[in-house]
């Protein structure tokens, strides 16, 4: 329920809500897989193996022996640690995503020469906002490159000359 919530709210644009919901179903879904465990083992593995009827009977229903016990033992433990590892690897995969986003908006390319980085540094003190971006943009513009990346397109100014 609080993840669908949490989807609700992400869907919707709404990231103040959506980014403590989905820590919080995360944490809950990991604390409800402890418990699953913890409970199938204390059911299946203690109370039905202290039960005094531990015979194999199809016409009352009683599947009580030693093997059936430890298969499911296996089978629900194995499902909840599949689902875990599914879990745990698409939370960490994200998390190294982001990390990998957002080193890259910190990387600043390295100038050489320190004549260069002193000029770049006068250069963008001097220069206000506006003016930089008017560079940047006849930069751009002077490349081979479009604005789509492709080297053979070619900008209209080029094409009229």
């Amino acid at each position: 329920m609080i993840f669908h919530f949490a989807r609700l709210m992400y869907f919707s644009d709404k990231p103040d809500c959506s980014a403590p919901s989905f820590i919080v179903w995360a944490v809950l879904f990991i604390i409800a897989r402890l418990v699953t465990v913890t409970l199938i083992i204390l059911t299946v593995g203690f109370r039905l193996g202290k039960a005094t009827n531990q015979e194999m009977n199809t016409e009352m229903g009683n599947f009580n022996i030693l093997p059936i016990r430890i298969s499911v033992l296996t089978g629900v433990c194995l499902l909840e640690a599949w689902m875990l590892w599914n879990f745990l690897t698409f939370q960490l995969r994200r998390y190294r995503e982001n990390q990998a986003f957002t080193a890259k908006k910190k990387i600043v390319p390295k100038m050489k020469d320190k004549k260069a980085k002193k000029e770049a540094k006068t250069v963008a003190v001097e220069q206000p906002p506006q003016q930089q971006q008017d560079d940047e943009n006849s930069a751009n513009e002077a490349s081979p490159k479009a604005a789509n990346g492709g080297v053979r397109t070619r900008s209209k100014q080029q094409k009229k000359k």
